[in-house]
């Protein structure tokens, strides 16, 4: 068993998944299904622009990638889309 709580764990998380070059990831599904939950929580968050450049960081990645991945690709282009016509002065929520 790992002795670092789950505290630590996630600080150490949240530290490696916000840096500022997500193409440091290898490239492959794993890296890339981080990425877009990445910004799904910054999405949630109201970090706009985290969670837009994340979302472009996949669809880059994967915009010629596998029949099986383009959902996810349709997926980040989706809420690219909406996070564009998303005024930014909207809080985000609090649920």
């Amino acid at each position: 068993m790992n002795s670092t709580s789950g505290p630590q764990a996630q600080a150490s998380f949240r530290e490696w998944m916000g840096a500022e070059t997500p193409e440091l990831l290898s490239f492959d599904l794993l890296s890339g299904r981080l990425v877009l939950e990445r910004a799904r929580v910054a999405d949630r968050l109201g970090q706009r622009e985290v969670a837009a450049g994340l979302y472009l960081f996949v669809t880059d990645l994967w915009k010629r990638a596998d029949p099986e991945l383009q959902r996810y690709v349709a997926q980040a282009r989706d809420r690219l889309e909406r996070l564009s016509e998303r005024p930014s002065a909207v809080a985000p929520d609090k649920h």
